[in-house]
């Protein structure tokens, strides 16, 4: 998942704060930083009656992608830029797809102008085509500490599809020797009040044929793969709204990372009902890897009609 790293970047240090837990992994595993800002004109009230130096603006954004390389490099990083004209959430799919990125990682904040990652439009449309891993930070004014991400938190929704995000949950886990909490959370029925968290600790694979009749089945089930790859592991069963409950839980642990997979291009997260990924995303105050295991580029081809 580390050997080239897409990340987008709309001229701003905030847009570079989605990197900072993961800058030593990134060194030990001489993974490769590929730094990319779109240019393109936003309609904005600032411009000037006598037109907009669209030339200018590249070269503005070539001068900022050489500055923040030049202290990437320095901090031992293998870095390289990228500047291209266009859409940004089509210029960022088109250059995970002809570099090969293995993962997105963009910093989504509520921006104007052309520097424009806002979560209604580039990032929720690289995370429902993206089929490669998008780590999402959401800008927040007053950030936690994230040098170091200790616990991940998986979310679950009953069905396989809803974990495959877990090979690279376990990877990056591993990496940071983070711990694990999976949390599978049942919708309540009409507005009833939460079920408090009910918890189980992994302290290894749980081997499921010799309890057949085990309560949370489905839950240890799912988290007996990281249990089994050294991690230290908790599962968790809660009941009420599921965005909210995972930005509960989150909070409650702490989590310093949510996980979450997703599946089809129709509109994200129909693991989840209610498009949740999309509205923890929204809420969420810590960062998020997403998988889209059915997502595909379909990036049209030149002469091809839109």
């Amino acid at each position: 998942m580390f050997e080239r790293i897409l990340m987008p970047l709309d001229g701003t240090r905030d847009g570079e704060a989605v990197l900072l837990p993961l800058r030593h992994v990134l060194r030990r595993k001489d993974s490769e930083v590929i730094l990319l800002q779109a240019a393109s004109i936003v309609p904005s009230s600032d411009l000037n009656a006598g037109g907009f130096n669209f030339a200018g603006e590249l070269e503005r954004a070539a001068i900022y992608l050489e500055s923040v390389r030049a202290r990437f490099e320095g901090e031992g990083l293998r870095v390289r830029t990228l500047c291209r004209e266009g859409d940004p959430a089509e210029v960022i799919l088109q250059a995970a797809e002809a570099e090969n990125a293995t993962l997105i990682a963009l910093t989504t904040h509520g921006r104007t102008g052309l520097s424009r990652w806002t979560l209604g439009s580039v990032t929720e449309e690289v995370l429902r085509r993206s089929p490669i891993p998008v780590l999402v930070d959401r800008h927040v004014a007053e950030p936690l500490d994230r040098s170091r991400l200790k616990t991940i938190l998986v979310a679950f929704d009953g069905r396989p599809e809803s974990l495959a995000i877990t090979p690279e949950v376990i990877e990056l886990a591993r990496l940071l020797e983070a711990g694990i909490a999976l949390v599978k959370v049942e919708e309540a029925a009409g507005h009833g009040p939460d079920l408090g968290f009910i918890g189980h600790r992994l302290d290894g694979p749980l081997p499921l044929e010799e309890f057949p009749d085990l309560l949370d089945r489905d839950l240890i089930e799912a988290g007996n793969p990281f249990a089994e790859a050294g991690l230290p592991t908790t599962v968790f069963r809660v009941r009420g709204d599921v965005s909210d409950q995972i930005n509960k839980l989150a909070r409650i642990l702490p989590a310093d990372l949510i996980a979450m997979s997703t599946h089809g291009r129709r509109g994200l997260a129909r693991l989840f009902s209610g498009s949740v990924t999309e509205q923890v995303v929204r809420s969420a105050t810590i960062p998020m890897l997403v998988m889209n295991s059915g997502a595909r580029l379909d990036i049209p081809e030149e002469g091809d009609s839109a």
